[in-house]
């Protein structure tokens, strides 16, 4: 759960403690998707990465980025929680700044194509989905 208030009262959190609980969710999928490539490489080997021009490093940079400064957006933008418009828009933004982190990872910051804006947009509809899905299951737990 994503609690917005502290025991349930209506005083919002401190800024340094929204910075924090977004953080720590940043590393969570810092972690799991660092986890999700390390098991790529080791099933498909090496080539898995070079074959595609890039390397392992530069995914695990990528997630490390994303998810904290993904995090740090996700406090900093922890009141517009409470409603579902703006799950939805912190999901976008946040999904974005993930899918743009992998397609630097893979293509660095030139060379871009109108086909490849479609990794961060393509994040961008699932962060906003994601958003909008978890504001209304928190939402039918506990009133906001």
């Amino acid at each position: 759960m994503m609690p917005y208030m502290r025991d349930d009262s209506r005083t919002p959190q401190p800024l340094l403690s929204r910075l924090m609980w977004g953080l720590r969710w940043g590393l969570i999928y810092c972690v799991i998707l660092s986890a999700f490539a390390i098991i790529l490489r080791v099933v498909d080997g090496p080539t898995s990465f070079v074959e595609h021009g890039t390397s392992l490093g530069a995914f695990l940079e990528a997630y490390v980025a994303a998810g904290v400064a993904g995090g740090l957006l996700l406090g900093l933008t922890q009141p517009w929680l409470r409603s579902g418009t703006g799950s939805a828009v912190v999901g976008a933004v946040v999904g974005s700044l993930v899918g743009f982190a992998l397609l630097v990872s893979n293509n660095g910051l030139t060379d871009w194509s109108g086909f490849d804006l479609l990794l961060p947009a393509t994040f961008a509809l699932s962060g906003c989905t994601a958003g909008v899905l978890l504001h209304r299951k928190i939402s039918k737990k506990t009133k906001l």
